[in-house]
């Protein structure tokens, strides 16, 4: 019987390799919330310390990428999206690597219409840095950010 379970688990990790594992879930999930493309907090505007702009993009196969844009090329904050997954509600789940440090981030968009809220933001340490739509540190509501065209 163990030998049977050890095949089996073999058998799984060997298909889940040969498939790419998550990868394609990545797109297709990201795709499926309608979050690929460009947003921002006003389109009109360029990206800048009060008007953040973000870019979710994925291929077709491999991890996808979520962007920052603070106005400062140098200090944009890009993930790499490892998985996505979306929960229900309006919300979708990222488990994301930010590229700068490989800090491992869970979080959770909030989808409304054309518009997102990063709804959660914690760290793989336990670091809370927005909980319910609001940044733990200042008690900040996050803005919403906008489709642009």
């Amino acid at each position: 019987m163990r030998i049977f379970a050890l095949g089996m688990a073999l058998a799984a990790a060997t298909l889940t390799a040969s498939c790419g594992g998550k990868s394609p879930a990545v797109h297709d999930a990201l795709a499926k919330a309608g979050l690929l493309g460009h947003w921002a907090d006003d389109c009109s505007q360029p990206a800048g310390p009060l008007d953040f702009h973000a870019t979710f993009s994925a291929p077709a196969a491999g991890a996808g990428q979520l962007e920052f844009n603070f106005g400062d090329e140098s200090n944009a904050t890009i993930y790499s999206i490892q998985s996505a997954q979306q929960t229900g509600g309006g919300k979708t789940r990222l488990e994301a690597i930010d590229r700068s440090d490989g800090t491992k981030d869970e979080i959770v968009i909030l989808q409304s219409a054309n518009r997102f809220q990063i709804y959660s933001n914690v760290q793989s340490d336990g670091h809370v840095f927005i909980k319910d739509g609001i940044m733990v540190p200042s008690g900040t509501p996050v803005n919403w950010m906008t489709r642009c065209e």
